[in-house]
């Protein structure tokens, strides 16, 4: 896969004070406890990766996100789909202070319109305007969410998150990004 050169070195944080060492380098584990090296037919299927990969649709299931943007495993902890997300997140340097702020960014502008949103359903007046409100809301939520955007991810989590203090967003869960 290809990917940024910060992935790749081995580097400090400039924008945080903290000693640790970011990127996976040259880097590539597996687990070989419960999966093999490519077999002599070259079949990769028997492989288990740690490192996460932003192509297969699994993977991206295994990240999520925090109101400060911060990038969170989504498995249960103790699991290998945590474990393979804790180490994506140490070795590709996911915690990167620039990209947090921007991720945060991110999840307060859908959490703004989200509330906005739910000021005009609790005030709106009679069932028919009510669906008129949610009708655009879908929209607008969908929107946010579209893979298209930077960060959709973050906007995914961001209403997964607020779905349980406002229930509107509950049916779109399964239908976003």
């Amino acid at each position: 896969r290809l990917t940024g050169s910060l992935v790749n070195r081995r580097r400090r944080d400039r924008f945080n004070a903290s000693e640790e060492v970011l990127g996976k380098g040259d880097y590539f584990p597996l687990n070989l406890v419960d999966g093999q090296l490519i077999d002599a037919n070259g079949d990769l299927d028997y492989e288990l990766p740690y490192l996460l990969d932003p192509l297969v649709f699994h993977d991206t299931t295994l990240l999520g996100f925090d109101k400060d943007g911060k990038p969170i495993p989504t498995a249960e902890d103790g699991t290998f789909e945590y474990e393979r997300a804790e180490i994506s997140i140490d070795f590709l340097g996911l915690d990167h202070t620039p990209l947090n702020r921007q991720r945060k960014q991110v999840w307060e502008n859908c959490e703004n319109e989200i509330v906005e949103i739910s000021k005009k359903i609790k005030n709106s007046i009679g069932g028919v305007l009510r669906s008129k409100i949610l009708k655009d809301a879908h929209d607008k939520i969908r929107q946010l969410t579209a893979k298209t955007n930077a960060y959709s991810s973050v906007a995914i989590s961001c209403v997964c998150t607020n779905s349980i203090e406002y229930p509107w967003l509950k049916p779109l869960i399964g239908h976003l990004g």
